[in-house]
């Protein structure tokens, strides 16, 4: 087994253990609320010190189009390797300069600096594949917990409840264990909204392609910036011809009518 490190948990945890019993790893439960990059990576680090583990996210199906473009941080290279998943090589593509482009498509500026840059569903597909299937449950959306002297009950719709020694929620913004523990507290906005989106490379000029690769793009204008880079294929394709363009575009705006015209998917 891969050796093991502390992670930084993007979550609200509670755990009980009965004072009265000595309990080694193997003795714990851990249920895990939400099936993405952080109840994934919780999931595989408390497995990785022998703790029974499963995952329980609300999705019906498979996770996708969660997001698109990633720069790979140095922490989530390490986390891969010690867990035994993949190497970087395998899940990105490498920039080895930044440019900086003027309002006319001119470049300003050039850099000279090593990123590697990868996708959402390229993490989110290998840290799935590592977890064995029986332990990752679809359709599972929590209500409520409840926690007494010595363990934990996780309800979910439809009635089905689950009894555990550790509840971790990683069930993102709208976390139902968020809520129940930290009823104050709401999300607030940043300032900005973004647009973003990925397109086949096999769909853009080739010249096009040649601009962007091997390159952090950047356009800086007032209040607003935008970001481009090549990232790996739906299915973590690198070879020529088979990634995807990403994009997104930043635009700081205030709250009031103008951000209400924005967000027109609401």
């Amino acid at each position: 087994m891969a050796a093991c490190s502390n992670v930084l948990l993007f979550a609200i945890i509670r755990i009980t253990v009965n004072r009265n019993q000595q309990l080694n790893h193997m003795d714990i439960r851990a249920l895990v609320v939400g099936g993405s990059f952080g109840g994934l990576s919780t999931a595989l680090a408390l497995r990785c010190i022998n703790c029974d583990v499963e995952v329980y996210e609300r999705s019906t199906g498979p996770m996708k189009n969660r997001g698109a473009g990633l720069i790979v941080q140095t922490e989530l290279i390490d986390f891969l390797k010690e867990h035994g998943v993949v190497a970087e090589d395998a899940i990105s593509v490498l920039a080895y300069k930044s440019q900086y482009l003027s309002q006319d498509g001119s470049t300003q500026l050039v850099e000279q600096i090593l990123q590697l840059m990868t996708s959402w569903d390229t993490i989110y597909n290998q840290l799935r594949n590592v977890l064995p299937s029986n332990l990752y449950h679809n359709e599972k959306s929590l209500v409520s917990f409840e926690q007494n002297k010595d363990y934990v009950v996780a309800k979910f719709e439809g009635g089905h409840s689950e009894r555990c020694d550790l509840l971790v929620g990683a069930d993102g913004p709208s976390s139902t264990v968020r809520q129940q523990l930290l009823p104050n507290i709401f999300p607030k906005y940043a300032g900005y909204v973004a647009w973003r989106g990925v397109v086949d490379e096999n769909k853009i000029l080739i010249v096009v392609v040649q601009f962007f690769a091997n390159k952090f793009t950047f356009f800086h204008g007032r209040n607003t910036q935008i970001r481009c880079y090549l990232i790996p294929g739906p299915t973590g394709e690198l070879l020529d011809g088979e990634r995807r363009l990403n994009w997104v575009w930043y635009y700081n705006v205030a709250e009031g009518n103008e951000l209400q015209l924005l967000l027109t998917d609401r």
